[in-house]
């Protein structure tokens, strides 16, 4: 299933690249917060997250950087748990990757947590967080992601 913020006007494509980029381009923009859901093997090992990012964009503040974060959510309480946090924080307008674990970079988790997937008590989501553009060469972009696992059924 694809990344949807729930109403479809929070993204938008790029007619030169398949990539997910804010809504309004070009004109008026807004921050993008995107969530999808995730389906794995129960019993299925996480071992690696990658992303593939476009960002020229240079805040500042940490705080503003595109991230895209794993979460699972007890089917019981509710309660929502981090798995796993992929932060851009470049000011380069080429794709480049990223992967969690990443001992080497300071914007990713160093480790996956809660590697297992048991879907008999969670569910599975990526957010994913996408700054507005400053303007149409500003801007930043998620061209993909993809989780690597291992399965023994």
């Amino acid at each position: 299933m694809p990344l949807s913020d729930g109403y479809y006007d929070g993204v938008i494509y790029s007619v030169e690249r398949v990539q997910l980029m804010p809504n309004g381009v070009g004109g008026v923009s807004f921050p993008s917060y995107l969530y999808a859901p995730v389906n794995l093997p129960h019993g299925a090992e996480i071992v690696k997250i990658t992303c593939w990012w476009e960002d020229n964009v240079s805040h500042v503040d940490a705080d503003y950087d595109p991230h895209l974060e794993l979460y699972r959510c007890s089917l019981n309480s509710g309660v929502k748990e981090l798995m796993a946090s992929l932060r851009s924080h470049w000011n380069d307008s080429d794709r480049h990757l990223q992967y969690a674990p990443d001992q080497s970079s300071d914007y990713a988790s160093d480790s996956i947590e809660h590697k297992v997937i048991d879907n008999y008590q969670y569910n599975y989501t990526l957010f994913l967080y996408l700054p507005r553009a400053d303007d149409d060469n500003n801007f930043c972009a998620l061209g993909g992601v993809r989780i690597e696992y291992k399965y023994n059924p």
